[in-house]
């Protein structure tokens, strides 16, 4: 099993929940995490926004770690 996931920040940038896609490792290989990181982090970004007017502080090659 392979996953990515992305914070969620709500007012004052505490973190508040997640975004999370998992996968068996021979579906979420590192190409296609590294493929779907973009997606991750922008739908976290979008809930941030709403929570808090502010995206997620962190960049986005700090959330893509596999195992497979």
């Amino acid at each position: 099993m392979n996953s990515l996931a992305a914070p969620i920040f709500g007012p004052g940038e505490v973190l508040v929940a997640t975004v999370a896609l998992g996968s068996p490792a021979f579906r979420l290989t590192r190409a296609v995490a590294e493929n779907l990181v973009a997606d991750v982090t922008g739908c976290a970004d979008t809930i941030s926004r709403g929570l808090s007017g502010t995206a997620a502080p962190i960049a986005p090659n700090e959330l893509v770690r596999t195992s497979g």
